[in-house]
């Protein structure tokens, strides 16, 4: 059944809804894309209840927000770094293969091999690229409190690697074994004291110097502390030269000086000791020439 109407001198025929179909509608598009618009979540029927994603990579860096657990591979399986619970502690763990890690800053470098085994332990170092970096700073805050070690300190004293060498006794202007000399008298001038650290929490009692008595003493004599070695007040290349630093001393300067002037006391005491002996035995001499003489007179 249809339906007639006109549209002007035309006249339409309209069929019923029932008798439209898809198929009949003519000029249709193919797609009908939507227009831009805000879809509420919970509006949306039938989706899943997660979202699995397919496998895929990602680089790195840069990553922002979110976390990332497990190993983290920064260059192949040999080279990680792992975060991660141990003995219900939070740990950072630094894997190597090559059983060191190195780290670079301006052709600068500095290395940390640690031990590994490999049929027998490998003892591991912490060293830098290059000699001269500190360890630690000239400022207060920046300074290491103690140093525990097994062995004494190794420091650098082959001939090979020293330059300007001239034994004391072949520096009578400075040292002479018969009259007291500049640096002598600078031994002399040394005050030795007692001290607590403000920072030491213990309070416990120390014995040293004092930097600045040290500076006088090496005035006294004309020299300052870039003269020798004894102050340290911020002269590294690493170190910035400042008002504000705070003295040092480098305490195994003073075992030359110190042995020197033990060896110069002893050669006294020897010289003084064959004396004494020289006098004991003209004594002994003296006393028996004295004995006969009287049983003489008797």
């Amino acid at each position: 059944m249809t339906y007639r109407m006109r549209y002007g001198k035309k006249e339409i025929q309209i069929p019923q809804m029932k008798d439209i179909t898809w198929a009949n509608v003519l000029s249709k598009p193919t797609s009908f894309p939507p227009s831009a618009h805000n879809q509420d979540w919970s509006t949306i029927t039938g989706k899943p209840s997660s979202f699995t994603p397919s496998s895929h990579t990602h680089s790195y860096l840069p990553l922002s927000g979110g976390t990332v657990t497990g190993d983290l591979n920064l260059k192949n399986t040999n080279t990680k770094i792992y975060a991660g619970n141990y003995n219900s502690n939070d740990n950072l763990y630094i894997y190597s293969k090559s059983g060191y890690l190195a780290l670079y800053s301006h052709g600068k470098a500095l290395y940390l091999d640690m031990a590994y085994y490999d049929s027998n332990w490998t003892s591991g170092k912490f060293y830098p690229g290059t000699t001269g970096c500190a360890l630690g700073s000239t400022a207060s805050s920046n300074r290491w409190y103690r140093l525990y070690a097994v062995n004494a300190c190794n420091t650098s004293s082959d001939r090979r690697l020293k330059d300007d060498i001239v034994y004391f006794d072949e520096m009578p202007v400075m040292f002479d074994a018969e009259s007291e000399t500049a640096l002598e008298r600078f031994f002399k001038s040394l005050k030795p004291s007692t001290f607590t650290m403000k920072d030491d929490h213990y309070k416990r009692m120390k014995f040293g110097f004092i930097a600045q008595d040290v500076i006088q003493a090496l005035n006294e004599i004309g020299m300052t502390p870039y003269d020798v070695d004894f102050v340290s007040h911020g002269r590294n290349e690493d170190e910035k030269i400042s008002e504000d630093a705070m003295y040092g001393l480098c305490y195994e300067e003073f075992i030359a000086l110190n042995t020197h002037m033990i060896q110069k006391a002893y050669k006294i005491i020897e010289n003084n000791q064959r004396e004494i002996e020289s006098l004991r035995k003209e004594m002994s001499e003296l006393k028996s020439f004295i004995l006969n003489k009287e049983k003489t007179i008797e």
